[in-house]
């Protein structure tokens, strides 16, 4: 299976569809999952659209122009280029309304990328939230298979191999930052995407999953301490009970 071909030009399509609602989606080819570019634009993308109602498509298309109850922007990232995808519902009559917004916030993101607080605020919720990607066993194997299949040990940032080059890869993708990486992947298709400097390091999140592991452990051994010097306490009064028969 090739690649994706990259758009030669913008396309709009508009399907009639007896609906209440418009569906619409805005996106080009993307990236693929080793990509070097893939933590950058991670980052870039939590604070376009991949966070939630704390993002700025949804901050421009929900709050202040009530356009939209969801907003959200991803890539989807393979073992070959996916799709990177803006998507909305709104009333058929706001379409058009909803799609310029959108487009516009793409293209302010890119060409002036993020604020600081915008950028530490998204790194610190990729690196606190990343330890509940993997609190069971169902995303843990999730995880195995993505590596399994999409080979990102490879290529990714962070990795710190014998040669030392996986170390030189991180060094390289906190350098390069979610707004150039944008750029530079916008060239593929009729849109642009977003992002701005990043820094969010492959050691820092494995701190943060040592430090959640110890939490989750914590209460437990409290537990156990606990149930133990209950026993012992219960133990002894049994033994105070027999020589006083």
């Amino acid at each position: 299976m090739g690649e994706i071909a990259a758009l030669t030009a913008p396309v709009e399509q508009n399907i009639p569809f007896a609906s209440a609602q418009a569906h619409v989606l805005i996106g080009q080819p993307g990236f693929a999952r080793r990509d070097p570019d893939f933590l950058a634009l991670l980052v870039g993308n939590h604070i376009l659209g991949g966070g939630g109602f704390v993002s700025r498509l949804t901050s421009e298309v929900r709050e202040k122009r009530g356009l939209s109850y969801s907003v959200y922007s991803y890539f989807a990232g393979g073992l070959h280029a996916g799709a990177f995808t803006v998507g909305l519902q709104t009333r058929p009559d706001q379409a058009a309304q909803a799609v310029k917004v959108s487009r516009d916030v793409i293209s302010r993101y890119v060409a002036e990328g993020p604020t600081e607080a915008e950028l530490r605020a998204a790194k610190d919720n990729l690196i606190g939230g990343f330890a509940l990607r993997i609190d069971s066993n169902k995303k843990l194997l999730g995880n195995v298979a993505n590596i399994a299949w999409n080979d990102p040990a490879a290529e990714l940032p962070g990795r710190v191999d014998e040669e030392g080059g996986g170390a030189d890869r991180g060094r390289r993708a906190c350098r390069h930052g979610p707004q150039a990486a944008a750029r530079a992947h916008g060239d593929r298709g009729g849109g642009r995407q977003a992002m701005s400097r990043s820094t969010l390091r492959v050691s820092a999140i494995n701190a943060e999953i040592r430090k959640a592991q110890a939490a989750a452990a914590a209460p437990a051994t409290r537990v156990s301490a606990k149930a133990a010097a209950k026993d012992k306490a219960a133990a002894g009064s049994g033994r105070r009970a027999q020589g006083g028969r």
